[in-house]
């Protein structure tokens, strides 16, 4: 069971935590949610999120590999990224890979979170639909003081990071501070990249020194900022 795994885990470094979303600074993707675009093909009996993502993995690696700049809009526009601290040659790589699909559930659940500000399991929007799923009307939200975490937890966050918001982020933490506030040795911290946006912790060209040396140390007992 889950809580057996937990009694076995003694450090958590957790990166981008994505669970409350309603601050999300990416227009587009805020406008997605506001229209309701997954909720109307879910209606149409569309269950695919990006069907034909071959395309999309064509165009996209070669679109950064002969413009960069328009690549960084598009980055910008969709997962308010850029190419600054990014190997532009490594990113049109990764693009023939990605975006990867995912279902439209997926995406309207995501929508109901970014309009509603919450954190709970997913909306069927008809009482009776609920009811069926969770024995009661309305969805339950997921019980975070229920969660047990390990002796050491971190939180690392982009100060320029428009879809794991910072300020989303902080009520996520305050949320677990308060679950663990009768065992003070467990309360988890927050260990902030200023310069670094969603990607950059795991394609940016300076990871190793801001993210992957961070995390070794905090494996071995240490913190973050240690030299």
């Amino acid at each position: 069971s889950f809580l057996l795994i937990a009694r076995f885990l003694c450090v958590f470094p957790t990166l981008l935590a994505c669970s409350y979303v309603n601050n999300v600074e990416s227009r587009l993707l805020h406008d997605l949610a506001k229209l309701d675009i997954g909720e109307i093909l879910l209606r149409l009996g569309v269950k695919e999120w990006i069907p034909d993502e071959d395309i999309l993995n064509y165009i996209d690696p070669e679109l950064c590999r002969i413009a960069p700049p328009i690549c960084s809009s598009l980055l910008a526009a969709v997962a308010g990224c850029s190419l600054k601290l990014k190997n532009v040659t490594a990113v049109s790589n990764y693009l023939r890979i990605e975006p990867a699909g995912t279902s439209v559930k997926n995406i309207v659940h995501w929508s109901q979170e970014v309009k509603r500000d919450v954190f709970q399991m997913f909306d069927y929007e008809d009482p009776q639909k609920n009811i069926d799923h969770y024995k009661r009307p309305t969805p339950p939200p997921y019980d975070l003081s229920k969660i047990q975490l390990p002796n050491s937890t971190v939180f690392f966050a982009g100060g320029w990071d428009v879809l794991a918001d910072p300020t989303d982020v902080n009520h996520l933490i305050l949320l677990m501070q308060e679950a663990t506030k009768n065992d003070p040795k467990k309360f988890p911290f927050t260990y902030k990249v200023n310069p670094y946006d969603h990607l950059d912790f795991i394609l940016a060209t300076n990871a190793f020194d801001y993210v992957y040396d961070p995390i070794l140390k905090i494996l071995a007992g240490g913190s973050p900022g240690e030299e």
